[in-house]
């Protein structure tokens, strides 16, 4: 979106920046840069801190496919509230995927699938050691794709890199 655009700084609060944060990539970042009529998004790569520890922010996927009760605790979240992860095996539509859950069960919507893998492995690896929280629940008329900015912490194994699997590497040398 232009800076010059009157609905500029209500965008980046939807995106859980502040009006000063006007780095172009910081933005692409967080909003995945999408529009209807893209084939590509956009997002950071996993880093992992000295510590082993790593975050990432992305707005959840797929919240039109719960239930209609899921929808309606969806619209009650605030900032800070917890949420559980689940790995689901049975995804009617990619088979394998994480779950987003609030805390009294309601299952909300998914990871986006670029990561999918990657959370697998944390939670696989680190049971206990990660987290989840709501950063922000836009309001309406906010996209149906950008209305609940969820953020992640886990520890990274040891001995393996956060995307590094063969869908990660360049498309040219």
């Amino acid at each position: 979106m232009a800076p010059g655009r009157p609905d500029f700084v209500e965008y980046l609060k939807q995106l859980g920046l502040q009006a000063g944060q006007q780095d172009p990539i910081e933005i692409l970042s967080v909003s995945g840069g999408r529009r209807i009529t893209d084939a590509l998004e956009v997002f950071p790569q996993l880093k992992r801190q000295p510590d082993e520890s790593f975050h990432c922010r992305f707005f959840l996927h797929g919240s039109s496919h719960t239930s209609e009760p899921a929808q309606e605790r969806l619209q009650k979240l605030s900032p800070g509230e917890r949420l559980n992860i689940a790995l689901e095996l049975t995804n009617p539509a990619t088979g394998f995927a994480v779950q987003v859950q609030t805390e009294d069960y309601f299952m909300i919507g998914w990871a986006p699938r670029y990561l999918v893998d990657d959370l697998a492995r944390v939670i696989a690896t680190s049971p206990g050691k990660f987290d989840a929280h709501v950063v922000r629940l836009n309001p309406l008329p906010a996209p149906s794709r950008q209305r609940l900015l969820v953020e992640f912490l886990g520890v990274w194994p040891a001995d393996q890199e956060p995307m590094s699997t063969e869908e990660f590497l360049p498309l040219v040398a």
